[in-house]
């Protein structure tokens, strides 16, 4: 995927928002957060829906006042052109993570899922990821958008304790579906909830090794109020919480306060090895390796088979912002570039560092 220059992604952008416009509802399109939102550190979160009936225990999403689940008012279409229009997006090269606050194989939201999977696919070819507990209906037709589609199935425990509504046995046996018919899976063991993920780890472990995931993905757990009361209250965490919280208070109803697990990653990651499963640093190291990428953006890189791009497409992309620079440095740790005619743009560094996929510091 990475035989082109960042111009040629640029004139992609510009040529497509051409083509497409009369196929969208401006008003709509520029409205929706995916017009304007900067990717997280694993990509570019696509919503198909809001919201989530699973009623898992640790689930902050309904303290973020999403009470019902609610479908996307987008079409497919205008998903792509909300995405051309967004500053930081890059066709081809941002990578795509599907299933960060909502379930994305609900009954109401699946076809809503497909949809804004093939017109992704379709029109811009960018990696995409989902992340779900429900096995989708059609996986072929996955395969059809994107023949390298990462596909995580998420798990918090053996047991099930904290996600009553879907079966762990339902889970394992879907990945073994999806891994059969050619879809890359991955177990996502998380949230890492202290003492109750780790019972009966190796069990769950091997029955992901046994379905045909690549390996496992390793999240972190972060707490409300309410799902702190909640495991405090019905767990007995409250202590162990408390301990492992980074911050001791909280700010308001919906505060998020991420809880230090790093030492039960650790012994989760030693039992995965000694299963046979590798451990993959994050979700977005899954998705590059799927599909065939490289990256060397964070300390735990490279990931995937990664070459460092030449410094043309650097000068290309500021001659054709009419921007005066000069490359300090220029190496497979980072890029440090500084200028000295014209304004730096707060999307400067995103969309090189996009391209490039290693540190870049834009001065």
């Amino acid at each position: 995927m990475q035989g082109y220059k960042l111009v040629d992604l640029l004139s992609l952008k510009e040529s497509l928002l051409k083509d497409l416009r009369k196929n969208v509802d401006m008003k709509k399109v520029k409205k929706d957060e995916h017009s304007r939102r900067r990717p997280i550190f694993c990509g570019m979160t696509i919503h198909p829906g809001y919201g989530c009936s699973l009623g898992c225990v640790y689930c902050y999403v309904y303290d973020m006042g999403i009470t019902t689940v609610t479908q996307s008012k987008l079409s497919g279409m205008e998903l792509v052109y909300a995405l051309l229009i967004n500053k930081y997006f890059l066709p081809k090269e941002t990578l795509i993570a599907v299933g960060s606050i909502t379930e994305p194989f609900l009954p109401q939201l699946e076809e809503k899922t497909y949809e804004f999977i093939e017109h992704v696919s379709t029109w811009l070819r960018n990696p995409i990821q989902i992340s779900a507990k429900l096995c989708p209906s059609d996986p072929y037709r996955l395969l059809n958008f994107d023949k390298d589609i990462s596909f995580l199935m998420s798990f918090s425990s053996y047991s099930g304790v904290l996600e009553p509504k879907v079966a762990v046995k339902d889970r394992v046996m879907c990945l073994k579906e999806l891994s059969n018919v050619g879809i890359k899976t991955v177990g996502f063991i998380r949230p890492i909830v202290p003492r109750i993920t780790e019972e009966d780890i190796e069990t769950l472990l091997q029955g992901l090794k046994d379905a045909g995931v690549q390996g496992i993905v390793l999240g972190s757990l972060r707490v409300t109020p309410r799902v702190f009361r909640i495991l405090s209250e019905r767990f007995n965490l409250k202590d162990e919480l408390l301990k492992r919280m980074l911050r001791k208070e909280f700010k308001d109803k919906s505060d998020q306060v991420s809880v230090f697990t790093n030492d039960i990653k650790r012994k989760i990651e030693s039992i995965a090895l000694d299963v046979g499963l590798k451990t993959f640093p994050f979700a977005c190291s899954a998705n590059i390796i799927s599909h065939g990428m490289g990256c060397n953006l964070c300390s735990h890189g490279p990931c995937g088979n990664y070459t460092l791009r030449d410094e043309v497409s650097i000068y290309e992309y500021f001659e054709h912002r009419k921007v005066k620079m000069e490359i300090l440095e220029f190496s497979r740790k980072c890029i440090v570039i500084e200028v000295s005619k014209g304004r730096v743009r707060s999307e400067d560094r995103m969309i090189l560092e996009t391209y490039y996929k290693v540190p870049v510091k834009v001065k």
